[in-house]
Protein backbone atom coordinates (compact mmCIF):
# COMPACT_ATOMS: atom_id res chain seq x y z
CA UNK A 1 0.00 0.00 0.00
CA UNK A 2 1.61 3.38 -0.81
CA UNK A 3 1.89 6.12 1.51
CA UNK A 4 -0.15 9.55 0.67
CA UNK A 5 1.10 12.74 2.02
CA UNK A 6 -1.11 15.74 2.64
CA UNK A 7 -0.64 19.03 3.67
CA UNK A 8 -3.33 21.23 5.52
CA UNK A 9 -2.82 24.68 6.07
CA UNK A 10 -3.24 26.18 9.46
CA UNK A 11 -4.13 30.08 10.37
CA UNK A 12 -3.83 31.54 13.60
CA UNK A 13 -6.80 33.12 15.06
CA UNK A 14 -5.77 36.67 13.40
CA UNK A 15 -5.78 34.87 10.78
CA UNK A 16 -9.46 33.75 10.19
CA UNK A 17 -11.91 34.59 8.27
CA UNK A 18 -14.61 36.74 10.10
CA UNK A 19 -17.55 33.40 9.60
CA UNK A 20 -14.10 31.39 10.84
CA UNK A 21 -13.42 33.17 13.83
CA UNK A 22 -17.20 33.33 14.95
CA UNK A 23 -16.88 29.48 14.75
CA UNK A 24 -14.14 29.23 16.73
CA UNK A 25 -15.38 31.63 19.52
CA UNK A 26 -18.88 29.07 19.38
CA UNK A 27 -16.56 25.89 20.21
CA UNK A 28 -14.77 27.64 22.59
CA UNK A 29 -17.49 28.86 24.73
CA UNK A 30 -18.89 25.02 23.93
CA UNK A 31 -15.68 23.41 25.34
CA UNK A 32 -15.88 25.16 28.61
CA UNK A 33 -19.98 24.72 29.17
CA UNK A 34 -18.30 22.66 31.90
CA UNK A 35 -16.13 24.38 33.29
CA UNK A 36 -17.53 26.24 37.16
CA UNK A 37 -14.01 27.82 38.09
CA UNK A 38 -15.04 30.86 37.22
CA UNK A 39 -17.58 31.07 39.69
CA UNK A 40 -15.19 30.26 42.77
CA UNK A 41 -14.16 33.96 42.45
CA UNK A 42 -17.71 35.12 42.85
CA UNK A 43 -18.76 32.55 45.25
CA UNK A 44 -15.73 33.66 47.63
CA UNK A 45 -16.68 37.48 47.44
CA UNK A 46 -20.08 36.61 48.26
CA UNK A 47 -18.79 34.45 51.65
CA UNK A 48 -17.39 37.59 52.77
CA UNK A 49 -20.44 39.61 51.88
CA UNK A 50 -22.36 36.76 53.92
CA UNK A 51 -20.17 36.85 57.28
CA UNK A 52 -21.20 41.25 56.60
CA UNK A 53 -24.86 40.21 56.66
CA UNK A 54 -24.82 38.00 59.44
CA UNK A 55 -24.41 34.68 57.44
CA UNK A 56 -21.62 32.40 57.88
CA UNK A 57 -22.02 29.37 55.04
CA UNK A 58 -21.90 25.94 55.75
CA UNK A 59 -18.48 23.79 54.65
CA UNK A 60 -18.28 20.81 52.67
CA UNK A 61 -15.59 17.74 53.27
CA UNK A 62 -13.04 19.57 51.06
CA UNK A 63 -13.94 23.06 53.07
CA UNK A 64 -15.18 24.21 50.49
CA UNK A 65 -18.47 26.55 50.95
CA UNK A 66 -21.58 25.20 50.51
CA UNK A 67 -23.22 27.12 47.68
CA UNK A 68 -24.93 25.38 45.10
CA UNK A 69 -26.29 26.95 41.98
CA UNK A 70 -27.25 25.83 38.56
CA UNK A 71 -27.52 28.13 34.81
CA UNK A 72 -28.37 29.95 32.93
CA UNK A 73 -31.01 28.54 30.70
CA UNK A 74 -33.78 26.61 32.76
CA UNK A 75 -36.46 27.39 34.84
CA UNK A 76 -35.00 25.73 37.81
CA UNK A 77 -31.98 27.52 37.80
CA UNK A 78 -30.93 29.83 40.38
CA UNK A 79 -28.45 29.90 43.34
CA UNK A 80 -28.80 28.72 47.13
CA UNK A 81 -26.50 28.30 50.48
CA UNK A 82 -26.57 26.30 53.32
CA UNK A 83 -25.79 28.12 56.73
CA UNK A 84 -26.40 29.80 59.62
CA UNK A 85 -27.77 33.75 60.41
CA UNK A 86 -27.33 35.13 63.83
CA UNK A 87 -28.74 38.84 63.89
CA UNK A 88 -25.75 39.66 66.72
CA UNK A 89 -23.16 39.19 63.50
CA UNK A 90 -24.69 41.67 61.40
CA UNK A 91 -22.40 44.65 60.08
CA UNK A 92 -23.89 46.98 57.55
CA UNK A 93 -21.10 49.70 57.69
CA UNK A 94 -18.58 46.90 56.69
CA UNK A 95 -20.75 45.44 53.96
CA UNK A 96 -21.45 49.32 52.53
CA UNK A 97 -17.40 49.64 52.81
CA UNK A 98 -16.56 45.96 51.38
CA UNK A 99 -19.44 46.86 48.62
CA UNK A 100 -19.52 50.50 48.27
CA UNK A 101 -21.38 50.73 44.98
CA UNK A 102 -23.51 47.78 44.98
CA UNK A 103 -27.07 49.03 45.98
CA UNK A 104 -28.83 45.99 45.35
CA UNK A 105 -26.76 44.48 48.19
CA UNK A 106 -26.91 47.17 50.13
CA UNK A 107 -30.97 47.23 50.43
CA UNK A 108 -30.64 43.52 51.12
CA UNK A 109 -28.13 44.44 54.51
CA UNK A 110 -30.63 47.27 55.60
CA UNK A 111 -33.41 44.49 55.65
CA UNK A 112 -31.26 42.25 57.53
CA UNK A 113 -29.98 45.01 60.14
CA UNK A 114 -33.80 45.60 60.01
CA UNK A 115 -34.79 42.56 61.72
CA UNK A 116 -31.14 42.16 63.79
CA UNK A 117 -32.61 45.65 65.69
CA UNK A 118 -36.10 44.33 66.38
CA UNK A 119 -35.38 41.04 67.04
CA UNK A 120 -31.78 40.79 68.24
CA UNK A 121 -32.29 37.51 69.83
CA UNK A 122 -33.18 36.00 65.80
CA UNK A 123 -31.22 33.21 63.63
CA UNK A 124 -31.75 30.83 61.57
CA UNK A 125 -30.33 27.58 59.84
CA UNK A 126 -30.97 26.70 56.15
CA UNK A 127 -30.50 23.59 54.17
CA UNK A 128 -30.97 22.84 50.47
CA UNK A 129 -33.66 20.71 49.81
CA UNK A 130 -34.85 18.87 46.65
CA UNK A 131 -33.21 18.70 43.14
CA UNK A 132 -32.96 22.13 41.92
CA UNK A 133 -30.89 24.81 42.99
CA UNK A 134 -32.97 27.95 43.30
CA UNK A 135 -34.11 30.26 46.16
CA UNK A 136 -36.90 27.85 46.89
CA UNK A 137 -35.03 24.79 46.82
CA UNK A 138 -34.58 25.33 50.77
CA UNK A 139 -35.61 24.75 54.03
CA UNK A 140 -35.85 26.67 56.90
CA UNK A 141 -35.17 26.51 60.85
CA UNK A 142 -35.66 30.17 62.49
CA UNK A 143 -35.62 31.05 65.95
CA UNK A 144 -36.78 34.14 68.13
CA UNK A 145 -38.27 35.94 65.20
CA UNK A 146 -41.63 36.97 65.82
CA UNK A 147 -44.92 35.91 65.06
CA UNK A 148 -43.95 35.38 60.99
CA UNK A 149 -40.40 34.02 60.06
CA UNK A 150 -41.55 35.01 56.44
CA UNK A 151 -39.55 38.62 56.13
CA UNK A 152 -35.99 36.37 57.08
CA UNK A 153 -36.96 33.57 54.72
CA UNK A 154 -37.27 36.33 51.54
CA UNK A 155 -34.29 38.39 52.58
CA UNK A 156 -32.13 35.19 53.00
CA UNK A 157 -33.52 34.75 49.43
CA UNK A 158 -33.03 37.68 48.37
CA UNK A 159 -29.39 37.49 48.87
CA UNK A 160 -29.48 34.20 47.27
CA UNK A 161 -30.82 35.44 44.14
CA UNK A 162 -27.82 38.57 44.36
CA UNK A 163 -25.33 35.36 44.68
CA UNK A 164 -26.64 33.60 41.13
CA UNK A 165 -26.91 37.25 39.19
CA UNK A 166 -23.52 38.47 39.99
CA UNK A 167 -22.18 34.03 39.09
CA UNK A 168 -24.43 34.80 35.63
CA UNK A 169 -22.53 38.48 35.38
CA UNK A 170 -19.69 36.68 35.66
CA UNK A 171 -20.30 33.47 33.16
CA UNK A 172 -21.92 36.78 30.30
CA UNK A 173 -18.19 38.69 30.99
CA UNK A 174 -15.68 34.83 30.39
CA UNK A 175 -18.11 34.29 27.34
CA UNK A 176 -18.29 37.87 26.04
CA UNK A 177 -16.15 38.37 22.60
CA UNK A 178 -13.59 40.61 24.21
CA UNK A 179 -12.67 37.79 26.76
CA UNK A 180 -12.71 34.96 24.16
CA UNK A 181 -10.74 36.40 21.61
CA UNK A 182 -8.52 37.41 23.85
CA UNK A 183 -8.09 33.95 25.31
CA UNK A 184 -7.96 32.63 21.68
CA UNK A 185 -5.33 34.83 20.67
CA UNK A 186 -2.87 34.04 24.21
CA UNK A 187 -3.65 30.20 23.56
CA UNK A 188 -1.43 29.46 20.44
CA UNK A 189 -3.98 27.50 19.26
CA UNK A 190 -3.47 26.75 15.14
CA UNK A 191 -7.17 26.44 13.20
CA UNK A 192 -8.31 24.93 10.12
CA UNK A 193 -9.60 27.51 7.48
CA UNK A 194 -13.36 26.72 8.91
CA UNK A 195 -12.36 27.82 12.39
CA UNK A 196 -12.13 24.03 14.24
CA UNK A 197 -8.95 23.28 16.00
CA UNK A 198 -6.32 21.73 14.21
Amino acid sequence: MKSITTTTTVYTFQELSDSAKERARQNYRHARNSDTDFAGQVIDDAEQCAKFLGISFSRDRNDLPRVYWSGFSSQGDGACFEGTWSAGEVQYEKLKEHAPTDAKLHQIAKKFQAIAKSFPEASFHVTHSCRYYHEYCTEFDVSDCGDSDRPIKEVAREFMRWIYDQIEREHNYQDSEEVVDEMLLASGYEFIESGDCF
